[in-house]
């Protein structure tokens, strides 16, 4: 009994020390001489852990957040009541966020999660904007509207900088098959390396007197296509990862100064806003690729569980299943072809290639009954019982049932049925 609080302790300093982290890189990045926060990756974390954790486990993540917001702003050094506020505000907003992302997308997943995200975000960046900037203009001479623009847009891009990452990441398990090929790995290597190669490039020093006119801001495109082929090839997590990398390294040398947004006005308030809109288009746009890609492959999973599951059932009733298509003559089999006749299902793909391998003496009948069968759409399911070569000598007798059906004009669309296998003659 004395570990469970124990075990809590460590579970909320967990997300205690990251997000503590993650602000003091926010404040590096910050404007040490005015009140504008313009960037804040912290919250990305919070509103992260408290969709991760059980409910249970909210007030411990909460009580960790907070008392990291309250240790940032104490070594900002600001005043005791403005830092209490500040602190209670980010945290009550942090919570609202991951709240309405719950209440609007439970299952975390696809484009709703993709749209909950987004709403409970700008509602959460915008409430925290209005309420600091509203306080903190009693105290300072701050431009109310530009400051509060700078500060929603800070926790907005935070959240869908940093969220996503945790997300993915903390739903990672190490598997012996699955993920990248050797080869998807390592072009996805270098499209990362070409990303932090260029953003460099791109973002540092003056652009405007690398490039002429305005070709050094136009380039910033750049940047952007070799994340989403990072995304493509490495998927989500990979995705996630290099939208972290370019924000930091874009935030950074932005905030310093350089690059094509410091170019263009030479504001350090403006380009760093100019900044983040870019980063925030990048991101939202790693996570609408990430959720078509995830539904997709989730699509594909419940198909091949759907086939598994579908063809342990044939195999266990000792029955095979086919579908033909009279129009391209394409007869395609779901089964263990290879245990009922010895034959793969290339072998056996047309009605002629069937007719070949049916018993001599069995033949013209079963070719009269398909003809009928694939000319006419006859109200009762037919069935006719013959024999199939088997690959390893002998006979091996079928119970076909099947029937034509039709398409939405009344035509005939493709023939379905079933073979029920029967016993293994060996003589001829």
């Amino acid at each position: 009994m004395a570990s469970a609080p124990s075990s809590r302790l460590i579970a909320a300093a967990a997300w205690l020390v990251p997000y503590f982290l993650l602000g003091l890189v926010s404040w590096h990045l910050d404007d040490p001489l005015s009140s504008v926060s313009y960037v804040w990756l912290p919250t990305g974390l919070g509103v992260a852990a408290l969709l991760l954790v059980r409910s249970e486990r909210w007030p411990d993540t909460i009580a960790a957040i907070l008392i990291a917001e309250l240790l940032l702003r104490g070594l900002r050094g600001e005043m005791w009541l403005t830092l209490l506020v500040l602190a209670l505000v980010a945290t009550g907003t942090t919570v609202l966020t991951a709240w309405l992302v719950q209440r609007l997308s439970p299952a975390r997943r696809g484009i709703g999660f993709v749209g909950a995200l987004l709403a409970g975000s700008a509602a959460g960046a915008v409430l925290n904007a209005v309420v600091d900037v509203a306080w903190i203009s009693y105290a300072e001479q701050v431009a109310f509207a530009a400051t509060a623009l700078h500060w929603a847009i800070a926790d907005f891009v935070g959240i869908h900088v940093v969220a996503p990452l945790v997300l993915g990441w903390a739903q990672f398990r190490p598997r012996r098959s699955g993920g990248p090929s050797r080869r998807d790995f390592q072009v996805g290597l270098l499209a990362f390396i070409a990303l932090l190669a260029s953003s460099f490039y791109l973002f540092d020093g003056n652009t405007a007197t690398r490039f002429s006119g305005s070709v050094g801001f136009a380039l910033t495109w750049l940047p952007m296509l070799l994340v989403v082929v990072v995304g493509l090839i490495w998927g989500p997590r990979g995705g996630s990862l290099a939208v972290l990398a370019l924000a930091l390294q874009v935030l950074l040398q932005t905030s310093q100064g350089d690059g094509p947004f410091a170019s263009l006005d030479g504001q350090r308030g403006e380009s760093i806003l100019e900044a983040q809109v870019y980063l925030a288009a990048i991101a939202v746009l790693m996570m609408l690729l990430n959720t078509l890609r995830s539904t997709r492959e989730l699509a594909l999973e419940q198909a091949a569980a759907w086939r598994a599951r579908f063809e342990l059932a044939l195999a266990g009733s000792n029955q095979l299943m086919y579908r033909y298509d009279p129009y391209r003559n394409l007869l395609e089999w779901g089964g263990d072809l290879e245990s009922a006749f010895g034959m793969n299902p290339e072998q056996i793909d047309s009605v002629e290639a069937l007719l070949s391998h049916v018993h001599p003496a069995d033949r013209q009948r079963v070719k009269v009954f398909w003809t009928a069968r694939a000319s006419a759409l006859p109200a009762d399911q037919g069935s006719i019982q013959y024999r199939i070569a088997h690959a390893e000598g002998g006979w091996r007798s079928v119970t076909d049932i099947g029937s034509p059906l039709a398409d939405a004009d009344g035509e005939l669309a493709v023939v379905a049925g079933l073979y029920r296998i029967g016993s293994h003659e060996r003589q001829v």
